[in-house]
């Protein structure tokens, strides 16, 4: 009897622990299936948020707009390790060689490691998809018109879609202006620091390279409404300015045939005034120089920017071909027609380089003829399939028919991440700023501080002086192998600027202050290595 009753008790545990575990589980399923539900209908939510501000009809409050900076994440880093990315999987810059153990932090190539815009990646996924495969592909008339309104929308500048002609990136456009518009020999002008392909695509043509260094002079921009010349009480705020005095005699002496203008600015992040433009334009015209205006970065002016992109086009008269006063006979001469190529993209607006999109404009009928008839041989004007969703990427979510021409009801489903992005860009640029500055308190030897910040106009590119370092030249060689982060060397954008680096800054937060913890270590170390 006694041990009918202890197997009836532990039977009776058994159920009742069984019964217990079951409550248990059910309940905490059920705790989890809420709150995933919870989780869905808050990202539901804040995508619905994304899409009203896309829209231009969000009515959300700064909390909204934090949900949504979370939600693209701009604070866990992005692993872009073995997908062959050049910046992380190709080889480091010249000069650059990392002792320290754990991956280098790298910080130098201009793509960005952050989320891609999501309406892009699903134009991708769907693009990939298809049945059908990848094989030759055409870009479409609305892809250049979607640009065409895009252009008109964001910098007042009206291109006709006929005015526009594909290719694979800027400095491929460059290269083929270069061998079209120029002869073996022939100088080619340029403003230095700059983009050190450029500057070689003129060399390895076998073109005399000219450069005209830009002056780096105290700022007298104004930031709503109050002097920008001091930072700091003992730092000045510098910028990049042309010496148009010398550039007259330049231009003058050499017997320039090209003048390449980068606006914005790279590496400085100059984005360049309308006086200054014109300027350019006037002196350029009298000597009938052609100007090719790289501006792949117009999408990405930064709100304290003093002066607001223009487009170099935008200023010239519209013109179709070269004037027809100079055919009429007499010896009276007639004004030169200013002519400008400008070499734009989706590039750097959406972080899209890799797909090798960008376009050419020419808005001088004989002059964009000589370029198609030398592109087209070599089927340099025609992009791939994926290259084609790139151009689409400037179309809108909306029927075109609803869009007016002063493009009133124009809203791009892209425009909430392209002004979210360049809030974190700016965040970042700002934490830079102060660390440079606050480094000069960690050590009685900065006078004032080892790094000096150009505050940038434009773009995710930070132009760094390190004239305060023991040896300003090796910066970059020493915060490679010694901080392991991996910035560009001064030396590659002009002979003139070794003492400078360029810092990516287009990355997350964390990622972002791990590399100034990794710098800070070296300054405080610099004196003793």
């Amino acid at each position: 009897m006694a041990k009918l009753e202890s197997s009836i008790f532990f039977c009776q545990v058994a159920v009742a622990s069984a019964l217990i575990s079951s409550a248990v589980t059910t309940f905490y399923w059920s705790r989890r299936r809420k709150k995933n539900e919870n989780k869905k209908k808050e990202k539901e939510k804040v995508v619905t948020s994304c899409q009203d501000y896309e829209n231009g009809s969000s009515n959300s409050n700064d909390d909204n707009n934090n949900k949504i900076h979370e939600l693209l994440n701009f604070t866990t880093p992005i692993d872009r390790s073995g997908i062959y990315s050049v910046k992380h999987d190709l080889i480091m810059p010249p000069g650059s060689s990392s002792t320290n153990q754990a991956t280098p932090i790298q910080m130098w190539v201009a793509d960005m490691d952050l989320p891609l815009a999501p309406f892009i990646q699903q134009r991708l996924i769907n693009r990939s998809k298809h049945s059908a495969g990848v094989g030759y592909t055409f870009q479409p008339l609305e892809g250049w018109t979607a640009l065409a309104e895009w252009l008109h929308h964001h910098h007042q500048w009206t291109v006709h879609p006929d005015e526009m002609i594909f290719s694979a990136s800027v400095v491929t456009s460059f290269a083929n202006i270069v061998r079209e518009f120029t002869s073996l020999g022939d100088a080619i002008l340029v403003m230095t620091p700059l983009f050190c392909p450029l500057q070689n695509a003129i060399t390895q043509c076998h073109r005399t390279l000219i450069r005209h260094s830009l002056t780096l002079k105290p700022s007298s921009s104004t930031i709503n409404g109050n002097t920008n010349n001091v930072r700091h009480p003992q730092e000045q705020q510098q910028q990049y300015y042309i010496d148009f005095d010398l550039l007259q005699d330049q231009l003058d002496s050499k017997d320039i045939k090209i003048i390449l203008l980068c606006n914005p600015h790279n590496p400085s992040g100059r984005v360049w005034t309308k006086s200054e433009l014109q300027k350019l334009i006037q002196l350029c015209t009298e000597r009938n120089i052609l100007i090719v205006s790289d501006e792949i970065w117009c999408d990405w002016v930064l709100s304290w920017s003093p002066s607001q992109y223009t487009p170099l086009a935008s200023l010239l008269p519209r013109v179709n071909g070269d004037s027809k006063q100079q055919k009429m006979e007499g010896k009276k001469k007639t004004p030169l027609t200013p002519r400008c190529i400008t070499l734009l993209g989706p590039g750097k607006t959406w972080n899209l380089a890799g797909l090798h999109c960008s376009v050419v404009i020419i808005q001088h009928e004989e002059t964009r003829q000589r370029y198609q008839n030398y592109a087209e041989p070599a089927f340099l004007h025609f992009g791939s399939a994926f290259a084609t969703e790139a151009l689409l990427s400037y179309k809108d979510d909306k029927d075109n028919k609803n869009i007016t021409p002063s493009g009133k009801e124009y809203h791009h489903r892209g425009q909430a991440w392209l002004e979210r992005t360049k809030h974190h860009v700016e965040e970042n640029i700002q934490l830079l700023i102060k660390f440079c500055h606050n480094s000069s308190k960690k050590s009685t030897s900065l006078q004032p501080s080892k790094l000096q910040v150009i505050r940038p106009d434009a773009t995710y590119l930070v132009w760094i002086d390190c004239s305060g370092m023991k040896y300003p030249s090796k910066t970059q060689a020493l915060l490679a192998e010694k901080a392991g982060v991996i910035l560009s060397n001064g030396n590659e954008f002009s002979p003139e600027t070794e003492h400078f680096v360029r810092m990516n800054v287009a990355c997350s937060k964390q990622k972002f202050v791990q590399a100034l913890e990794q710098i800070q270590k070296v300054l405080l170390l610099e004196d003793f290595i």
